[in-house]
C-alpha cells in the first residue's frame, strides 16, 4: 500500500455552508476520530501509531473546548458495514449549524478508473490475496505467477474488493454535508497507492473535487509529518484546528 514515511498524505478541508448568525452562535462541536492500525492481510504494511494518534487527538480536541462526550473514537474498524454502523450513528447526533471534525488514520488508497480516494479498513485484501483467491488451487503456491497476474485482474479489485472493505472520502464528505453543519473540518492522514486500471505505477494522488459549498485544503510537507513521530503526533493540527473553528474558513496553514 506504499511506504507510509513517504507517501503520506495529509488533507485538511474545511468546509462552510453559511448559516445564519442564530444558528451558528447554537453550534455543537463534534469529532469522529478513526484509528486502522492492526491489518489483518501480510502482505499490507503493519502500522504502528494509528490508534495513538486518534485517542491522542480525542485529548487534544477536549483542550481546545469539544466535549468529551461528543468525541467518537473508532479503533480498526474491519470493513464498510462497521464503518456504516458506527459513522451513520454519529451523523445522527450532528444538528444544522454544529462544528464536524473528521479525522482518519490508516491505509489509503486512489482508484484511478473512478478517480476516488478510499480509506482501508483492516479486514481488505491485498491484491496479491485477492488474485491468490481467483487462482485454481494448484497456482495458489507459485507467488511468481500471482504477482504477474495482478496487472489482469486489478479491474475485478478495484469493482469487488475496495467497495466492500473501503470508503471513498467522496462519500463521507456527501454525508457530513447532508447533516448541515455550519463547518467540517477533514483530516485524512494515510500513505496512497494509486491503481491504475491500465498499468501497474504508483504515485501520490491528491482528493479528486468533490463536496461543494466552499472548500479550502490545509497541507504539510511530508517532512513535518516524520518530525511529529518523535512525541504527541496530533499536536501538530492544533492551531490550523482553533482557527478553523474561531474564524472564516478562507485560510490556508503550511506547513
Amino acid at each position: 500500500m506504499g511506504t507510509r514515511a513517504f507517501a503520506v498524505l495529509f488533507a485538511c478541508l474545511i468546509f462552510s455552508l453559511g448559516l445564519s448568525a442564530s444558528q451558528a452562535d447554537a453550534q455543537t462541536r463534534r469529532a469522529f476520530l478513526v484509528g486502522n492500525q492492526n491489518y489483518k492481510d501480510g502482505n499490507i504494511q503493519q502500522l504502528r501509531r494509528t490508534i495513538n494518534d486518534a485517542r491522542d487527538l480525542a485529548r487534544d480536541l477536549e483542550e481546545i473546548g469539544f466535549d468529551k462526550k461528543n468525541i467518537k473514537v473508532v479503533t480498526d474498524v474491519k470493513d464498510k458495514n462497521a464503518f456504516d454502523k458506527k459513522f451513520n450513528a454519529f451523523l445522527q447526533t450532528v444538528n444544522t449549524g454544529d462544528t464536524v471534525f473528521f479525522y482518519v488514520s490508516g491505509h489509503g488508497v486512489g482508484v484511478e478508473a473512478d478517480q476516488n480516494n478510499y480509506l482501508l479498513f483492516t479486514d481488505v485484501k491485498s491484491p496479491f490475496a485477492y488474485v491468490r483467491a481467483q487462482l485454481p488451487e494448484k497456482d495458489r503456491r507459485d507467488a511468481a505467477l500471482i504477482n504477474y497476474r495482478v496487472r489482469q485482474y486489478l479491474d475485478a479489485y478495484n469493482r469487488d474488493e475496495i467497495p466492500l472493505s473501503c470508503v471513498s472520502t467522496k462519500e463521507i464528505e456527501q454525508k457530513l454535508y447532508e447533516r448541515r453543519p455550519k463547518t467540517v473540518i477533514m483530516i485524512i492522514d494515510a500513505c496512497r497507492t494509486l491503481a491504475a486500471a491500465t498499468r501497474m505505477r504508483t504515485r501520490t494522488h491528491a482528493p479528486a473535487a468533490a463536496f461543494s459549498p466552499s472548500r479550502h485544503r490545509l497541507g504539510t510537507s511530508s517532512s513535518s509529518i516524520r518530525r511529529r513521530s518523535a512525541s504527541r503526533q496530533s499536536r501538530v493540527f492544533l492551531p490550523s484546528i482553533r482557527a478553523a473553528i474561531r474564524s472564516s474558513p478562507r485560510f490556508c496553514v503550511t506547513s
